[in-house]
C-alpha cells in the first residue's frame, strides 16, 4: 500500500515533543513527586527519537529510487545541505561573532560539523553533537541501502555487529568497557546506530507492504506505554552508581528504546487515534515544522535568559522555565517562517529540477 506525507503528519507533531523534552531535561521543572523527576530526567531520550525518526523517513523517501548514479547523489546530497545546514550556519555564525575569538580548527569543525566525531569540548552550540550523528547516518544511507537491496534487511546490523565487536576488542579498554567508551555509545554514530536502524527497518516494512491501516489504536497506545516506561528506567538510572548506571542507560538507549518507538510510529502512521489527531493538528504542525530551530536554538537562549533574570528578584524557578520555553518556541517559530523554510526552498528551486521541490518538503 502507498502511503503519502499527510499520514505522516503525526510524525511531523512527534519532532515537537521530542525537541521540548530535550529542552525540560535541560531545564527541568521542580515537580516534587519522583515520578515527574524520573520522567523529566529520561527527557534526553527526545533525541533517540529523532534518530529513529530520521532513519525511517530518509529510507521510506529514498530507498525505491536510490541508485549509485551522479544524477541521485546530487538530488539526495543537496536535499540534505537544504535540510540541515542553513539555520545551522545562521545560529552557529552568530554563536561565533559573539563569542570570543577562536581558533581556526574550532571555527572550521563547528562550521562542517565535524565538531563531534572525536570528542565533545569544541562545540559552539550544545546540542549539535546530534547533527554530527545525524551527518554521518546521511552518509552512509546509501551503503545500508546497497547492502539491503543485495543482502536483504538484516545485514546492515550484522555488518554494524561485526564492527563493533573488531572495535571494542582492538581497544585497550577491559574489564571496564562501558566506562572506557561511553563517549562512543552515547554521543557517537557508531554508538547510536541501532537507532537509526530501527527506523530503517520500519521503512522497509512500509515499503514492502507488510504494513496495513488499521482503525484500533493498538500499536500507538502499546508503543506509547513502552516509551514511557523506558524514559521512567532511564531517570531511574540516576538512583545507581559507576559501571551499573552507565551500561543501563547504554542499553536502555541504544536497544532498549529503539523497539517501543517502532511500534509507536507504526501506530501513527496507520492508526487513527486521539494521539494520532492531536500530533496531526495545526498547531502541532507548526511546532514540529519549526522543532529543529528549537532545539539549536533552546541551549542559547536558557544561558542569557537566567543571566537576565538574575537581575530581579523574587522570580519563582517555575515561571523561569515556562517563560524561556516560551521564549524560545516563538523565536523558532519566527526563524522557521522568516529564514529556515524559505532558505530550505530557495537551495532546492535553485539547485534541483521544480518537480523535485514540492514533495516532502520537511524530510
Amino acid at each position: 500500500m502507498a502511503y503519502d506525507q499527510q499520514q505522516f503528519r503525526a510524525l511531523t507533531g512527534i519532532r515537537a515533543i521530542a525537541a521540548f523534552m530535550v529542552f525540560f531535561n535541560h531545564l527541568p521543572l521542580h515537580l516534587y513527586f519522583p515520578f515527574f523527576q524520573y520522567l523529566q530526567a529520561g527527557f534526553s531520550s527526545g533525541v533517540s527519537l529523532f534518530f529513529v525518526l530520521s532513519g525511517f523517513l530518509i529510507t521510506y523517501r529514498y530507498y525505491n529510487d536510490f541508485s549509485f548514479s551522479e544524477d541521485w547523489f546530487a538530488k539526495y546530497f543537496i536535499r540534505r545541505f537544504a535540510r540541515i545546514y542553513p539555520v545551522y550556519f545562521f545560529l552557529v555564525t552568530i554563536v561565533l561573532i559573539t563569542s570570543a575569538p577562536h581558533n581556526l580548527g574550532y571555527i572550521v569543525e563547528n562550521y562542517t560539523l565535524t565538531h563531534s566525531l572525536f570528542n565533545y569540548g569544541d562545540i559552539a552550540i550544545s546540542p549539535s553533537w546530534s547533527l554530527t550523528v545525524e551527518e554521518c547516518f546521511y552518509l552512509s544511507a546509501p551503503i545500508i541501502f546497497l547492502l539491503i537491496r543485495k543482502y536483504g534487511v538484516w545485514s546492515p546490523l550484522v555488518i554494524y555487529i561485526v564492527v563493533l565487536s573488531t572495535i571494542l576488542l582492538l581497544r585497550d579498554n577491559k574489564p571496564n568497557v562501558f566506562v572506557a567508551n561511553h563517549y562512543m555509545f552515547m554521543l557517537t554514530y557508531i554508538g547510536r546506530f541501532f537507532e537509526f536502524y530501527m527506523g530503517v527497518a520500519l521503512g522497509m516494512r512500509f515499503l514492502t507492504g507488510k504494513i496495513s491501516v488499521r482503525k484500533t489504536g493498538n500499536y500507538t497506545y502499546m508503543g506509547l506505554t513502552g516509551i514511557l516506561l523506558v524514559i521512567l528506567c532511564i531517570g531511574g538510572t540516576l538512583l545507581l552508581h559507576g559501571t551499573i548506571r552507565l551500561m543501563t542507560t547504554q542499553m536502555l538507549f541504544n536497544i532498549a528504546l529503539p523497539f517501543p518507538v517502532v511500534v509507536f510510529y507504526r501506530g501513527l502512521c496507520t492508526e487513527n487515534t486521539a494521539v494520532s489527531r492531536f500530533l496531526s493538528g495545526n498547531s502541532m504542525n507548526l511546532f514540529g515544522k519549526s522543532s529543529y530551530t528549537f532545539y539549536l536554538l533552546h541551549m542559547l537562549i536558557i544561558g542569557p535568559a537566567h543571566a537576565f533574570t538574575n537581575l530581579f528578584t523574587g522570580i519563582r524557578y517555575d515561571v523561569l522555565v515556562v517563560s524561556e520555553f516560551c521564549i524560545t518556541l516563538i523565536l523558532s517559530i519566527i526563524i522557521y517562517l522568516l529564514f529556515e523554510h524559505p532558505a530550505n526552498l530557495h537551495i532546492k528551486r535553485l539547485l534541483l529540477p521544480r518537480k523535485n521541490t514540492m514533495k516532502y518538503e520537511n524530510i
